[in-house]
């Protein structure tokens, strides 16, 4: 049985944002219990020199939905890291990338199989 990159990509993509959406869901709750303000923890970071909880879950979205736009585009880049979202935006996101996932037919995505995508960071650009 073949596997499509539909399954392979979409589905996937699918499970990690609904565990990601359940995290922020109880990180919420949490907050709320104890009176914390879920702002403060958008720009916590586990360590001096890693990106903010912020930017981790923009990276979810970008890597996501992102990467099949950047298959159709033919070009994929980082994330920016300066999106100023509150804990609530990042919930958004996590539900319109979801969503925008949802629309995307197996048809659609599995045409994208063998296209080629150049990844550029900076100046830089892998094929």
């Amino acid at each position: 049985m073949a596997v499509s990159l539909y399954d392979l990509s979409v589905a996937n993509f699918l499970q990690t944002l609904g565990g990601v959406a359940g995290l922020l869901d109880r990180g919420l709750a949490h907050c709320s219990a104890n009176k914390i303000d879920p702002n403060e923890i958008v720009e916590t970071r586990l360590a001096p020199d890693m990106l903010p909880f912020r930017f981790q879950i923009v990276s979810v979205a970008h890597h996501s939905l992102g990467a099949i736009e950047g298959v159709k585009q033919g070009l994929f880049t980082p994330p920016s890291t300066t999106q100023p979202l509150d804990y609530a935006g990042l919930q958004r996101l996590v539900a319109d990338t979801r969503e925008g996932l949802k629309k995307l037919t197996p048809a659609e995505v599995n045409a994208l199989e063998g296209r080629d995508v150049i990844f550029q960071l900076r100046e830089m650009k892998l094929p």
